[in-house]
């Protein structure tokens, strides 16, 4: 009989650690029990950091771009079935945009009519930043329903979580991660709750344990709304960015990227924005870095072993924030411009694109299954 390779979708919001945690259950899964894993990425846009930083972990990675999984099914096969070729992995992690949803009717019902017999699904994992999620419920309530379109998507992915991730736990206190415990159980009553820090391995031993179980019942979101999708993804200004960095001289790595990611978040608070995920990955001939921010009031996030100084390097970044993506795009070019002053750098093949998402349009829904 045909080995079945198991698929685990691991959504979330935007910035709710999937990437860390997905490289974590990755490293536990090859060293801990011999599997062999690969990683899909996917985005809106179509230059990804995370896909960059994957494959600089080690990883087998394909990506899926321009759309969600549920948009571009197709494509989210065709990568999963190029990976099969290419790494033969016992197990494939695959992470949405992080502001999709609707995922269960539109990504795992058609997976498990058409293609039972190729993929054994393990249960939906929705990732949940602990911080952020008692942030805008002390701020708006979240079990309000009179909360509108701002936290439309993500309400929605706590909603269809087969297993809701609780992240970040390190960043809370006991009483506050009993008290977001309690407002995740009454925002889905059928999940199971693990709390982790990807960041600092807590609590992945279960999460593991969820992986390498099975899809049950989906969740699925009864009439679910397409417009107010539509509208809640529109409230980003979405950008990518490239470009080569270099100088005629040594610049400091840290000062330069950190400079990058907290001056579009000043520049976006100044404008009223309000920041969702920013993301740059620096690599040199001597080492990489990928750089995170969530929120202005929080710190940066480095994560890998750049040098201290360089010459030159690539950029990559990704901006997902509450703006016009005329504004963000705006945003970027004066905090770069700002940085070739400050550092006495050039930047060349700059390519910058501010843009907005597609309408969904999901290629399958349940009903049409």
């Amino acid at each position: 009989m045909k080995k079945l390779v198991k698929v685990a979708i691991i959504g979330g919001f935007l910035g709710s650690g999937k990437t860390t945690c997905i490289l974590q259950l990755g490293k536990r899964l090859m060293a801990e029990l011999g599997l062999r894993i690969a990683i899909i990425t996917n985005d809106q846009g179509d230059t990804l950091v995370d896909t960059k930083w994957v494959g600089k972990s080690g990883f087998s990675v394909a990506e899926v771009l321009q759309g969600c999984f549920c948009c571009k099914f197709p494509d989210f096969l065709k990568s999963i079935k190029g990976l099969l070729e290419k790494a033969n992995p016992d197990l494939i992690l695959a992470e949405p945009v992080g502001s999709c949803a609707d995922l269960q009717a539109t990504v795992y019902e058609p997976l498990k009519k058409f293609y039972e017999r190729e993929f054994a699904l393990s249960p939906f994992i929705v990732l949940v930043d602990g911080r952020k999620l008692l942030d805008v419920h002390r701020r708006l309530n979240l079990l309000s329903p009179s909360l509108g379109a701002n936290f439309f998507l993500f309400i929605s992915q706590i909603k269809e979580g087969e297993v809701l991730a609780l992240n970040k736990i390190d960043l809370l206190s006991k009483e506050e991660l009993e008290e977001a415990k309690t407002l995740l159980r009454k925002l889905n009553v059928k999940a199971q709750i693990i709390p982790i820090s990807a960041k600092e391995g807590m609590g992945m031993e279960e999460l593991v344990k969820a992986v390498l179980g099975w899809h049950q019942d989906s969740h699925i979101l009864t009439n679910f709304d397409y417009e107010a999708y539509e509208r809640a993804e529109l409230e980003l200004g979405w950008l990518d960015g490239s470009g080569l960095i270099e100088s005629e001289r040594p610049f400091e790595v840290k000062s330069l990227v950190n400079g990058i990611l907290m001056g579009i978040a000043n520049c976006a608070k100044e404008k009223g924005g309000e920041i969702a995920h920013i993301k740059l990955f620096f690599e040199t001939e001597d080492g990489s870095t990928k750089v995170s921010l969530t929120a202005i009031e929080n710190d940066a996030i480095m994560e890998g072993m750049p040098p201290s100084y360089a010459n030159k390097g690539i950029i990559i970044l990704n901006a997902r924030v509450k703006l016009s993506p005329e504004s963000l795009r705006k945003c970027v070019e004066m905090v770069l411009a700002k940085t070739i002053s400050e550092h006495y750098v050039r930047i060349l093949n700059l390519n910058l694109r501010a843009f907005s998402p597609r309408p969904p349009k999901p290629y399958y829904r349940s009903s049409e299954v």
